[in-house]
């Protein structure tokens, strides 16, 4: 646990000097796996998320991707430090991704009920707002968002399709 503590520190101490030179370099990174966080409405705690863009985002302006949530399983001993570890951005994507992957960490295992639920409401809003601010929203298909998960997330998965299957 020391280890993965350690990452997170490190990467939160390099993050807050590229902000305080306004050079967050990670607001750029593709083809790599990117932790994020946002500020919950529910008890103005951090929540981390992270996304994963393919190679080619953003290269060709006309091309729009699709967003796929990903819900993760029942993991017992997940922590939000845990999360932005297993998430870090030395973790390439696949070569043939063509979508865009959006993590979520969901305050650990509620199986995406209550505070969970909406914790994938806000990742998403946060990744959307983020996007906008960059210009790259138009690289968003909103139209194709597909809604996924194993084990736990299969089932946050089947009950947030059927709370809201207008959105996926």
């Amino acid at each position: 646990i020391f280890k993965k503590a350690h990452f997170a520190a490190e990467q939160g101490i390099l993050r807050a000097k590229q902000l305080a030179n306004q050079e967050p370099s990670w607001l750029q990174n593709f083809g790599v796996t990117v932790p994020r966080g946002y500020l919950s409405k529910i008890d103005s705690s951090l929540q981390p998320y992270a996304i994963v863009y393919p190679k080619s985002y953003g290269k060709d302006l006309s091309t729009k991707y699709p967003l796929h949530i990903l819900l993760h399983g029942r993991n017992d001993t997940l922590t939000e430090v845990g999360f932005l570890y297993d998430n870090r951005s030395d973790k390439p994507v696949a070569q043939d991704q063509e979508h865009i992957q959006l993590a979520v960490y969901g305050r650990g295992n509620n199986a995406y009920r209550w505070a969970g639920e909406t914790d994938v409401f806000e990742a998403i809003e946060s990744f959307l707002n983020q996007e906008k601010q960059l210009g790259r929203l138009k690289f968003v298909d909103l139209k194709r968002v597909v809604l996924k998960g194993f084990s736990m997330g299969g089932a946050g998965s089947w009950h947030l399709g059927l709370q809201h299957p207008d959105k996926w």
